[in-house]
């Protein structure tokens, strides 16, 4: 460029809105050439070349320009969302080339969203979708399905009743076989339920995955009773919803009184909050509370058959503080009268995000988080995870003062003791009076070491059981072996 007059500087404009500087303060010298180079990128490009045009200051001229283009538009194809919602920016839309583009979906008062596509593919119910670092185009879409309601507003047409949505649950078989399932919704109740008559899981291992629907807070599925009452595990099933999953033997009703008829129903579902009382509902906070229960040929029946455990996973995100300490974060009980059991064998999985645990029996269950903490456990000991884990359990309370004397020793009724709450299992009532030294045990370990004689998983040495003595690595190996193969 030529610089002719008092120039000093120049600054290069997108067209149609000089607030926006592509290339700005070019020191030019009056009377002596110049070359500019810059690149061109922004809006509305589209591949097609762009032409710049010389503009006359009032004090000078400009000339030789030279310059590249890069970048293109992207184009994203109208968005649709009938006359029922909208899909907000509408239309079509474009963006610059690497950058993001957010849409939000809004039903109509009288509707909810049903399901949102983006490039054909089902996302499910969702408000807002973000496409990052746009390189191609795209097409976004929304249908929505009529809930009811409205009021007297003006107007007297009357929208025509929208299909009710229906849908499947993926089936997979232990044979590997996949198939697919119809769900029952009832929305005034809100549930969905299956009818897994025909797999036969007895035989192995079947999944079924029911997916979030809107508005239903508790899944079910039914189940012939003879596929509940093998002589021994056979098989299992899983259910897996939004609200958790839930794993059954095929034994589990085996041996199990109440539950003659044909038809069981297992229902995993959202608990009720305000049965609990004050303090357990201010414990829990937001933190999921699901309630399990059974159901033959519709009549709900109490089950409970230590012999057949069910495993159950529970959805969680847990916070910050949680996160530093895992294994604090614990399952709870809560029985018909608002009393809370810690479930030992409760552990959360930062793998898949869920807390699991295996429970006996139908009732509430809730995800809790109880920290432990011990003056003479350093958080750097090896063992501090090993001791907070039990402890959150209640499986021990340490030794007293807030101390749990890591380097004691310990006694053979203090280990029977922590072994039967760990493996919740439930004491007899009678002492192990035919052992001579039978009043030497605590009263807190009688019933467990009770249990425990009787059912063979210890023995005594020469009449003895020797409830004060310490006990030695190859006993407690003994002993664990014992039990574990019960």
């Amino acid at each position: 460029m030529i610089a002719t007059g008092e120039v000093d500087a120049y600054s290069i404009y997108t067209e149609g809105d000089p607030s926006v500087t592509l290339y700005s303060a070019v020191s030019l010298t009056e009377g002596e050439p110049e070359t500019v180079s810059f690149t061109v990128t922004g809006q509305r490009l589209n591949g097609t070349p762009v032409t710049l045009q010389d503009h006359l200051g009032t004090s000078g001229t400009l000339g030789h320009v030279s310059y590249t283009v890069s970048g293109n538009d992207i184009s994203f194809t109208p968005s649709s969302a009938g006359s029922d919602g909208s899909v907000s920016p509408s239309g079509a839309v474009n963006v610059a080339e690497g950058s993001n583009q957010t849409f939000t979906i809004t039903p109509d008062s009288r509707y909810r969203i049903n399901f949102v596509t983006v490039n054909g593919v089902n996302q499910g119910v969702i408000t807002t979708y973000t496409f990052t670092n746009v390189t191609t185009n795209h097409a976004i879409n929304a249908t929505f399905t009529y809930k009811g309601g409205g009021g007297s507003g003006g107007g007297s047409s009357t929208p025509s009743t929208p299909a009710t949505p229906t849908y499947k649950a993926d089936v997979k078989a232990g044979n590997s076989t996949e198939t697919t399932l119809p769900v029952t919704v009832d929305g005034g109740a809100g549930s969905a339920s299956v009818d897994a008559g025909s797999q036969n899981f007895a035989q192995g291992r079947t999944v079924i995955t029911i997916p979030s629907i809107p508005d239903v807070s508790t899944y079910s599925v039914g189940i012939p009773v003879p596929e509940l009452s093998t002589a021994y595990v056979q098989g299992a099933l899983t259910l897996n919803t939004d609200a958790g999953s839930i794993m059954v033997p095929s034994n589990m009703l085996t041996g199990t009184e109440g539950v003659d008829g044909d038809k069981a129903q297992i229902s995993i579902g959202k608990g009720d909050r305000a049965t609990l009382p004050n303090d357990v509902r201010a414990a829990l906070g937001d933190k999921p509370l699901i309630q399990l229960t059974l159901s033959i040929d519709g009549r709900q029946t109490n089950w409970n058959n230590p012999n057949a455990p069910v495993t159950v996973s529970i959805p969680y995100t847990p916070t910050a503080a949680e996160l530093a300490n895992p294994e604090s974060i614990v399952i709870w009980y809560i029985d018909g009268s608002g009393n809370v059991v810690t479930i030992p064998n409760g552990h959360y999985d930062p793998a898949t995000g869920m807390v699991t645990f295996s429970t006996t029996h139908f009732s509430n269950y809730a995800v809790a988080y109880n920290k432990v903490s011990f003056n003479d456990v350093t958080a750097g000991a090896w063992y501090h995870k090993a001791v907070s884990f039990i402890a959150a359990r209640g499986i021990t309370g340490g030794t007293g003062n807030s101390n749990y004397s890591p380097n004691a020793k310990l006694t053979r009724g203090e280990f029977i003791v922590m072994l039967m709450r760990a493996y919740g299992i439930e004491p007899y009532a009678n002492p192990a009076d035919n052992f001579s030294d039978a009043g030497q045990i605590a009263s807190w370990a009688k019933d467990a070491m009770t249990l425990l004689v009787k059912t063979e998983t210890i023995g005594g040495n020469a009449g003895m059981l020797n409830p004060t003595s310490t006990t030695t690595r190859a006993e407690m190996v003994q002993v664990l072996y014992n039990l574990l193969k019960r």
